[in-house]
């Protein structure tokens, strides 16, 4: 994974040692102007689904993964940038390129993942995270909303 350095936070740019091919480079350097939008919500009861209205105020790392020129997660052209979550539990990536992407969630110590994808038709109300805290694979689109992509947590 590489990290991609920025003047601004959140910003995906370029990084001047990447080797990447042409097709890389212009997804990158494309107008940016898409958003990513993560909420951490505390499962109360653990059925998976946000119905309790409770978020998750701990800081919690986020990391945004563009999945890359071969659109699969996990590869070694995945590209990363990170935050932390507000005390809403919100996780905002704005000013990216319209593109494929995917979130790690980094839990603090004493909170685990809950249920993923129990509501029918995937990214909605339901934790897209999985137990090792990554989202299913989500596509941002300029000028439109962001997925709403979600983590559940439980707090022991």
């Amino acid at each position: 994974m590489t990290n991609i350095p920025s003047s601004r936070p959140h910003e995906l740019v370029p990084d001047p040692d990447f080797s990447a091919d042409a097709a890389l480079q212009q997804e990158l350097t494309a107008p940016a102007s898409a958003r990513a939008v993560t909420t951490i919500f505390n499962d109360l009861n653990q059925d998976g689904v946000n119905n309790d209205g409770a978020l998750f105020t701990a800081s919690v790392t986020v990391n945004l993964y563009w999945v890359g020129t071969d659109s699969q997660k996990g590869t070694g052209d995945d590209l990363l940038v990170s935050s932390i979550t507000t005390t809403s539990g919100i996780a905002d990536f704005d000013n990216i390129p319209q593109s494929t992407y995917y979130f790690e969630y980094v839990l603090p110590s004493g909170v685990t993942f809950t249920l993923q994808d129990v509501a029918a038709g995937g990214l909605g109300s339901d934790s897209d995270a999985g137990g090792n805290g990554i989202s299913d694979i989500f596509t941002t689109v300029v000028g439109s909303p962001s997925p709403q992509t979600d983590a559940g947590v439980v707090v022991s």
